[in-house]
């Protein structure tokens, strides 16, 4: 009798695994079932992306060209533009320079000048005292 009540309780442990087992098998079976309902929406966000982002590529290729176009049309401008700031600059030193050069000898000038001036200065301080010698002999 004991062995029948074993056979008994291992039969029924053996239920009670099935059941659990079938249990999880069902929810295994939904979690498959989902996964495979996700990964097929995936797949088709990821090809609409996909192509959105190849379009994206496309189209900035097309802009990109575009503005090395642009750009080597509008080069020989700046290249112009420059050149003419160089010479603006070149003018624009020689102005300085030569602005230098001409205050420099305005001040030689002035120089010379005043050395002029008092030496004119001088001879008609030296006529005038000269001038009042000789009045004062005369009296």
């Amino acid at each position: 009798m004991i062995i029948e009540i074993s056979i008994a309780v291992i039969a029924g442990a053996f239920l009670v695994l099935v059941a659990f087992l079938i249990f999880t098998l069902v929810a295994t079976k939904r979690v498959l079932v989902n996964l495979n309902y996700t990964l097929a929406f995936l797949q088709s966000q990821l090809r609409s992306t996909g192509d959105e982002a190849h379009k994206a590529v496309l189209e900035t290729n097309l802009l990109l060209n575009d503005l090395r176009g642009k750009m080597q049309a509008i080069d020989p401008l700046f290249n112009t533009l420059s050149n003419l700031g160089e010479v603006a600059e070149c003018v624009s030193n020689s102005a300085r320079e030569q602005y230098r050069a001409n205050c420099v000898s305005q001040k030689i000038k002035a120089a010379h000048k005043s050395e002029e001036t008092t030496d004119i200065k001088d001879i008609a301080e030296w006529a005038f005292l000269g001038v009042n010698l000789w009045r004062k002999f005369k009296k």
